[in-house]
């Protein structure tokens, strides 16, 4: 066994030797619910955490702590010591990387090199480039009348809340909880159901830098949780990454609420067009390197390439040709270039999406099927897909 792997069921036994818990005002908390989700390996099915379905009081507990932290980081909070803790809290992720990188490689299916070459190293960057703002943030005077001068400020609200997928939850965790921190935030993190262990222990770490209690929160659960933050009165604003449906309720939450605006990623959609005089060979590359070594569409993901009539059959072939060569399998693999999806009701989507694609009159020439070939057939593993000719009323 190598290393890797031994520290990978190390960090599995610790997981599942916890007791099911929150993060709440630098505690793990139990939580009023009697219900426990168990996160599965979807390379395998194993299990691999436990965390409990929070409930409105258990929000309401993780708000209030984050609304009690924020008062008093009004008088003792200073912009150049948020900027030394987010500067410290990069050197740490950069020390915790490989457990960082195995705790989501093991929940998401994400492969493994993907995680480390990528997510944790922009994620390390980006909290670098915001530490840089933290005293930055200095608002404007301007006259608004004789012998009267107004003054606007920037800052962050006093309780932030962000409910996030399975596409990049560490990255997520990372960029949300930097973010928040940097203008003088509390935040309530609210990782998926799927894939929380890599947030809880982003949540550790920076407790362990000295972190005030209650200013990084992490309750879990399904989407009933993100609604229930989204109806949280003590949450001033929030984002939220989803479907349309758990959206739309969340809606109704800050409407009957506080109104608290919430920004909202639903899906990506995003095109790559070639043009006739365009490189094809540089077009196809880059679509499918960057399409098949993800199973999540992030926003620059191209799902859907228009080509010029003139190179369509080559670089289509060419498309067809890599995605069927693609390697695929154990996510720890360092060879492995696309894992599987993070649970069973994803793989049962996306299939859903590949029937409709048929139906609708498009062409099914690779993928599309779960694979059953050896070790893979234990897992949500399905072959990169590609859909060809499909009429302009597509709906995939």
């Amino acid at each position: 066994m190598t290393p890797l792997r031994r520290r990978a069921e190390e960090l599995v036994r610790s997981e599942l030797q916890r007791a099911p818990h929150l993060y709440v005002g630098g505690l793990d908390v139990a939580s009023d619910s009697q219900l426990t989700l168990t996160q599965a390996n979807p390379a395998n099915g194993a299990p691999v955490g436990r965390v409990p379905e929070a409930t409105a009081r258990d929000v309401h507990g993780a708000a209030k702590a984050a609304l009690r932290a924020y008062q008093d980081g009004q008088v003792h909070d200073h912009p150049s010591e948020r900027a030394q803790l987010l500067w410290s809290f990069a050197e740490a992720l950069e020390n915790e990387s490989e457990d960082l990188w195995l705790l989501e490689s093991l929940q998401t299916g994400h492969p493994f090199a993907g995680v480390k070459a990528h997510t944790l190293s922009e994620a390390v960057r980006s909290v670098r480039h915001l530490a840089s703002w933290a005293h930055k943030l200095e608002g404007r005077s301007h006259v608004v009348g004789p012998g009267r001068t107004g003054r606007s400020l920037e800052g962050g609200v006093p309780v932030f809340a962000s409910s996030f997928d399975t596409r990049a939850p560490l990255g997520t965790a990372i960029s949300k909880t930097a973010c928040a921190l940097a203008v003088g935030s509390s935040i309530i993190l609210h990782p998926p159901a799927t894939a929380p262990s890599s947030t809880m222990r982003i949540a550790h770490l920076l407790h362990e830098l000295g972190l005030a209690p209650g200013r990084v929160n992490v309750v879990t659960g399904g989407t009933k949780t993100a609604e229930r933050l989204a109806a949280e009165k003590l949450v001033d604003a929030m984002s939220f990454s989803g479907d349309m449906e758990s959206a739309r309720r969340a809606l109704v939450g800050s409407a009957i609420s506080n109104l608290k605006p919430i920004h909202f990623e639903l899906g990506c959609k995003t095109a790559c067009i070639l043009f006739e005089d365009g490189d094809a060979r540089r077009a196809a590359d880059a679509v499918v390197d960057h399409l098949f070594s993800c199973r999540y569409a992030q926003f620059e993901t191209p799902t859907r390439f228009l080509i010029h009539e003139e190179q369509y059959a080559d670089v289509a072939a060419n498309v067809v040709a890599r995605a069927k060569s693609a390697v695929r399998g154990d996510p720890l693999d360092p060879h492995t270039q696309l894992g599987p999806l993070c649970s069973a009701k994803h793989l049962e989507r996306v299939l859903a999406y590949v029937e409709l694609g048929r139906r609708e009159g498009a062409k099914l020439v690779a993928g599309g099927r779960q694979d059953a070939e050896g070790h893979r057939g234990r897992g949500k593993v399905l072959p990169p897909t590609v859909l060809k000719d499909p009429p302009a009323t597509l709906r995939v």
